[in-house]
């Protein structure tokens, strides 16, 4: 399954008529490369492709966030590209994925672009066709691409991403994927309560573009993702409020205005309902609105590595600890590829400095252009640099910034709701979340805290749990 022509993945599945689960599949690595993969999107991506499908449950509060950036004017960004990096944020593992048989990510692929100026010697690179380069002129000349990896080149005969092949596995309702033995499967038996053969039967069921989807919303929030997705059992309800106070991550202390700043928290104002202990907006700066949007670039399997197996609804817990159960000698392709699993990295460019979580990026490939009398400037990415000493190194430009800064313009006040709605100051907007609560205005109070590392991440938990009250639980909960 090399190449993007095969669009369907047939899978064995035994199934418990009783209660009309899968008690689990069994299938090839093609399979559960697809599944694993799922740990390396980035949760704007993930919303980008599953929001329109039927029945979609909301990714906590990250679809508020996509519909943020999607209406934010221009103006309030820092360059044409930051929308687009934003709404369609890159995988670090896009190169790997890029073999998976069954490839739903409908990302654009990654150009090069050199500057419109011939006479430019400031041998820049982008990725996108509006960045300026040093010389005042546009990055927009494409180049095209030559040779990727000379050394890395793919096997035609190795159709694995993550799992070696050939091996068969099988993956349970909850996507805890297991070597394939008798053992493995009686014990699935036992904890679905099934003591004889009476009650289950065997199906083929191939599963293509659509189910991928839906496979790949329902794992979010549901613990029967695949009975929901391949019989189509009526699937749970999205995460809430109190799927997240059940998620054991240690609560920051809220600092009063009287603490200093000068560690380079950022400091937000929360106007919140004291009978209701809850948020209902929040006053920022455009380094917090960075944070938030900064949450769409982050791969799945950063959520699945810091909840630690708390996760209260949803299975990319099984997902992602099956990894660290299988054998990596027996069963994983190479320690590169599964450190990508679980370790995920941001792809490259879309950190910024000061950025709260700290996040780090995968290394930028060394590019390197060459002149051809037929064709004009070549590009290649090579990752043999003894190879390339007739050619220029490029330097690929940051998309943002040249200062190393995030997406958002400043400065600039943004209101915040409490389930992440972005907008320019506004006070109409504030007002909403009062009259949401039902309370009056003699109940507000303002409180001021401020946002570091730890308080980074909470919120990021806290806006994939909750599609509700993600300021509340981050802060107050």
């Amino acid at each position: 399954m090399s190449g993007t022509n095969v669009v369907i993945i047939s899978l064995k599945a035994l199934v418990d008529k009783t209660s009309n689960r899968v008690v689990f599949v069994e299938s090839n690595e093609d399979f559960v490369d697809v599944l694993f993969s799922f740990l390396t999107m980035p949760l704007g991506t993930i919303v980008r492709l599953t929001r329109n499908q039927q029945a979609a449950a909301r990714v906590g509060c990250m679809n508020n966030l996509y519909e943020s950036v999607e209406n934010l004017d221009m103006k309030h960004l820092r360059t044409k590209a930051c929308k687009t990096m934003l709404l369609y944020p890159r995988n670090g593992a896009q190169d790997q994925c890029k073999k998976l048989g069954l490839q739903i990510d409908d990302n654009r692929h990654r150009m090069h672009f050199i500057c419109e100026n011939a006479d430019c010697d400031y041998m820049l690179l982008s990725h996108y066709p509006t960045a300026t380069c040093d010389c005042g002129s546009v990055l927009k000349r494409l180049i095209p691409l030559e040779v990727k990896y000379p050394s890395m080149a793919p096997d035609a005969l190795d159709r694995s991403v993550f799992v070696k092949g050939p091996k068969r596995l099988i993956v349970s309702d909850e996507l805890q994927v297991m070597p394939l033995s008798t053992e493995a499967s009686f014990t699935l038996f036992s904890q679905l309560g099934i003591i004889d053969t009476s009650s289950i039967e065997g199906r083929t069921i191939n599963m293509g573009m659509d189910e991928a989807l839906n496979l790949l919303n329902r794992l979010l929030v549901s613990k029967q993702p695949l009975s929901e997705v391949l019989l189509g059992k009526n699937p749970n309800s999205e995460l809430s409020k109190e799927d997240f106070e059940q998620v054991s991550f240690t609560k920051h202390r809220v600092e009063t205005a009287s603490t200093s700043n000068q560690d380079g928290k950022i400091y937000v104002k929360l106007m919140i309902s004291k009978s209701k202990n809850r948020v209902c907006y929040a006053e920022a700066g455009e380094d917090f609105v960075d944070l938030l949007f900064s949450f769409l670039t982050v791969p799945l399997g950063y959520i699945a590595k810091e909840m630690q197996g708390d996760t209260p609804k949803g299975s990319i817990n099984h997902l992602y600890d099956s990894i660290k159960d299988l054998d990596a000698r027996q069963y994983l392709k190479t320690k590169k590829n599964t450190k990508m699993l679980v370790s995920p990295k941001l792809a490259p460019g879309f950190g910024y400095e000061g950025q709260p979580l700290g996040i780090k990026e995968y290394k930028q490939q060394p590019h390197y252009c060459y002149w051809d009398d037929d064709a004009g400037y070549r590009l290649v990415i090579s990752d043999s640099p003894l190879d390339m000493i007739d050619r220029d190194v490029l330097t690929v430009k940051d998309p943002k910034s040249a200062t190393g800064r995030g997406f958002v313009m400043g400065p600039e006040v943004f209101t915040i709701t409490d389930d992440l709605i972005i907008t320019p100051f506004s006070v109409v907007a504030g007002l909403s979340g009062v009259r949401k609560l039902q309370v009056p205005f003699s109940d507000i109070e303002e409180r001021i805290v401020f946002v570091g590392k730890e308080e980074a991440l909470r919120l990021l938990l806290a806006s994939y749990c909750t599609s509700e009250s993600a300021l509340t639980s981050a802060f107050l909960l």
